[in-house]
């Protein structure tokens, strides 16, 4: 588990839209509207949401994808002065 420090979620969102969200929304709107148009659905029903959900979810949310955004905000591997140079760069 890691804990982030009050006051710096903007600077460390590992999971934010640009990595693994993004991807998530991708792959269930192209589940969704392949599977839709192949099957003639007019409108979508839970069971085959829920299906669309759980490939989109293991598919956006893959190691890969968590780890580079863990990377790409300097939270792994661990850099105890990340969030000092984040919020602070002319620390540098």
């Amino acid at each position: 588990m890691i804990i982030l420090p009050l006051h710096t979620s903007h600077a460390f969102h590992p999971l934010d839209i640009v990595v693994c969200f993004k991807a998530f929304k991708i792959i269930f709107k192209r589940e969704r509207n392949t599977k839709m148009f192949n099957r003639n659905y007019i409108e979508p029903n839970k069971i085959a949401s829920i299906g669309w959900v759980d490939k989109a979810f293991h598919q956006g949310f893959t190691r890969k994808n968590i780890m580079s955004k863990f990377k790409g905000t300097r939270i792994w591997p661990l850099n105890p002065r990340a969030i000092e140079e984040k919020i602070n760069p002319s620390i540098l």
